[in-house]
């Protein structure tokens, strides 16, 4: 215990509000700070065997009733499958084809090695020219 407080008394800043600036200058200052890994493991560990109650575990259980679990969430969420296991790829359509079984003309060819040509990221790559 803190000395100069009493037990039991209540804290000078309890129930005041904070005003936007103070509330901004606050968020400005931890934006962009990453925790460290050591720092997520010891809070981890403070929450191991952490009971809670049936009442408790009942109140989080309606608060979640309805809501969609969001494509972000899914991979953290310990043992379900992915939403597509088991699907095939192209079920019961057909694939797109794009430009299998098909060739350029010589003409298009041309006309691509000269873009290509002009290209500053290709520079030094060979590339057909026929």
């Amino acid at each position: 215990m803190k000395p100069g407080r009493k037990k039991g008394s209540i804290p000078w800043n309890k129930g005041k509000k904070l005003t936007k600036e103070h509330i901004q200058k606050l968020r400005d200052a931890k934006l962009g700070k990453k925790q460290t890994v050591e720092h997520i493991a010891n809070a981890a560990k403070t929450r191991i065997g952490h009971v809670v109650s049936e009442e408790t575990r009942e109140k989080i259980r309606q608060g979640n009733l309805g809501r969609k679990v969001t494509f972000k969430e899914r991979p953290s969420m310990k043992g379900l499958s992915p939403w597509n296991k088991g699907i095939a790829m192209w079920a019961g359509k057909e694939p797109p084809k794009g430009m299998l079984g098909k060739k350029h003309s010589k003409e298009t060819r041309t006309k691509m090695s000269e873009i290509l040509k002009g290209n500053k990221r290709l520079k030094g790559c060979k590339h057909k020219t026929t």
